[in-house]
């Protein structure tokens, strides 16, 4: 993808600008070590509440509050491009769990127009690149997504009807798909946070019609109130 101006601008910033915690604020760190320990715990399975049909088998690493939910913001909305390697190990660690010891193939969530245009580009491409740097996989991006109403603010039904269509299936990934299904890869959905598990169940349901069922789904982050199975940060540790 090509650099942007707005690119550009962002990177100079996170090196020029006084530097705090991204987590917690803490001066002179960009991400403080209590801040970091919540992207370094091991992947767990989570489970939206309520569960959506077709929802596949999803794992995460931390609660979306708290640190983790500032670290992401900084990165995805403030242009803070040097945490793309803490949340990129964070990513990778939900990831082998959710490959099972096999080789994946990571089909990443695709983001709109519009989205890429405000963030100034493709947030999630870069933490996959630091996946793919740590496992044995390969890289699917097979999907569009159509344009859609935000969903912020939504019901869990709402969700879920709102991303019914939101996706198409690039018909050229076809083949790449069917000969990694064939070679034993596990398809795994990637994305960066997971909050009522519409957008993974209608990307399942997408991927299923065309042959290649996902084993699983990994995610960076969870939204608590609505995980079963993992806890919302207290104090941080220090």
């Amino acid at each position: 993808m090509a650099t942007t101006a707005r690119d550009l601008a962002r990177s100079l910033a996170d090196l020029v600008l006084p530097v705090r915690c991204a987590g917690c604020g803490l001066r002179d760190v960009p991400l403080c070590d209590a801040c970091r320990w919540w992207l370094e715990r091991p992947a767990r399975q989570v489970v939206p509440t309520p569960c959506p049909p077709d929802m596949p088998v999803c794992f995460a690493v931390a609660p979306y509050a708290g640190p983790p939910r500032q670290t992401l913001l900084a990165y995805k909305e403030r242009g803070r491009h040097r945490l793309a390697k803490p949340l990129g190990g964070a990513l990778t660690r939900a990831v082998g769990q959710a490959g099972g010891g096999r080789p994946v193939l990571l089909v990443p969530v695709p983001s709109t127009a519009a989205a890429v245009r405000a963030r100034g580009g493709d947030h999630l491409r870069p933490l996959v690149e630091q996946v793919l740097r740590r496992v044995d996989g390969r890289l699917a991006e097979v999907l569009t997504a159509r344009p859609r109403p935000d969903s912020a603010g939504l019901s869990s039904a709402a969700r879920a009807a709102n991303r019914v269509g939101a996706f198409g299936f690039r018909t050229k990934g076809r083949r790449l798909l069917s000969s990694a299904v064939r070679d034993g890869y596990a398809v795994v959905i990637v994305d960066d946070l997971v909050t009522t598990g519409a957008t993974l169940a209608e990307i399942n349901r997408v991927l299923t019609a065309e042959g290649a069922p996902p084993s699983h789904s990994a995610v960076i982050a969870a939204t608590v109130k609505r995980s079963a199975h993992i806890r919302s940060p207290g104090r941080s540790r220090r």
